[in-house]
């Protein structure tokens, strides 16, 4: 490994190497184990950087990432990376309070951080676009 490479390279270049490699496991509700290789993993990811740079998100840029932790998550972070853009993950909604109510502490956090992007899901995405959030943060719905 040379000293200089970035950890988005090491990334690719696990990928490459060994495509059907297990690179990461998730235990769903039920407890069932979903797994996915370093190319699913890599292909993902990398197919989300190419929509964030599609979508003016430059290298430096922050994008802040609420999603439910999994592989969605995962992809989403690594694709902001690869895009050369600085991740932020914020904890999702969960089952704690109403999408109105985390909107409106995903707004606060907007406010702070000020992001280019911010990556959600379902009605979060729909109540943010409401919410008052400026108009230079794109919100991307993980589809």
């Amino acid at each position: 490994m040379k000293r200089e490479e970035l950890i988005p390279s090491l990334f690719r270049s696990q990928a490459l190497a060994t495509p059907k490699k297990t690179a990461i496991v998730f235990i769903d509700s039920n407890g069932t184990e979903i797994s996915f290789t370093y190319e699913q993993l890599f292909l993902k990811s990398y197919h989300f950087s190419r929509l964030l740079v599609s979508r003016n998100i430059r290298a430096g840029d922050f994008i802040i990432i609420s999603l439910s932790h999994g592989v969605e998550q995962v992809c989403a972070f690594w694709g902001v990376l690869f895009a050369g853009a600085v991740p932020a993950i914020v904890q999702d909604k969960g089952m704690m309070v109403t999408e109105e109510a985390y909107a409106s502490r995903l707004q606060k956090k907007v406010n702070h951080v000020v992001p280019s992007a911010v990556v959600t899901s379902g009605n979060v995405a729909k109540v943010l676009r409401h919410a008052g959030i400026p108009d230079t943060v794109e919100i991307l719905e993980w589809e």
